[in-house]
Order: C-alpha cells, then structure tokens, then sequence
C-alpha cells in the first residue's frame, strides 16, 4: 500500500515543544490485545502526562478525573500495568517504560486475551 496523502492537508500535526508519542509496538506488537479499557486509558494519559524519561505525578484525584476512574480502578489498573512491564510507580511518582520486545504474559492478560479472542470459558 502506498502512503496517501493528508486528507486535510492544512491540518496536518506538527511536533511540538511538549511532544509525547504511543510508540507504534504498542498495537503492531499487540501489547494492546492484553490490557482492558481502563489500563488502556491510564496508559495512554500517564504518556502524555510524562515528561521526556516517562515520569510524571498527577494525582489519583486528577488522574480519576481526567479519564473517569474512581482510586480503586486506578490502583487495579497501576498493578496490571506494573505486571506487564509497561510502567514503574513509587508513589506519588509515576514511570512510563520501554516496550518490552514482547508483552509480558501475565495470568490475567492471557484470559483476557483468551476472552476477546473467544478460546476461553470460565
């Protein structure tokens, strides 16, 4: 397939000075198929929320309310997140990691992926 050419061509992004990028491994390497929605939403503002070695320190309060999560989602989702490998957290500070070379596969990111692919019952 060759590349195609912006739709809106005078819209195109540009990098600015406080970039943040999902690095591409993350769908194309499938790390995405082993998180639910809510790790998914933590992941993806801890990212953009991170300054340029992956660390911030929002809040559990700030965090819940940007992306519509009480504190208990948030520490499930720290801990599934932690397991895979995906980010560091010393409270109150927060470290986006490198993408492992593959997912790390954790007892509850194969069910689930087990789940969303239909090989698994309970």
């Amino acid at each position: 397939m060759q590349n195609p050419n912006p739709i809106i061509p005078d819209q195109v992004r540009t990098i600015p000075a406080s970039f943040s990028w999902i690095d591409r491994r993350f769908i194309t390497r499938h790390f995405i198929n082993y998180l639910n929605r809510k790790e998914i939403a933590l992941y993806f503002f801890l990212v953009t929320a991170s300054n340029r070695y992956g660390m911030s320190f929002y809040s559990f309060k700030k965090i819940g309310h940007a992306i519509s999560m009480n504190d208990r989602e948030i520490r499930s989702a720290i801990i599934s997140l932690r397991e895979m490998k995906l980010i560091a957290f010393n409270y109150p500070f927060f470290q986006v990691l490198a993408l492992p070379e593959k997912p790390v596969m954790t007892r509850v990111a194969i069910e689930r992926f087990c789940r969303k692919e239909g090989k698994y019952e309970d």
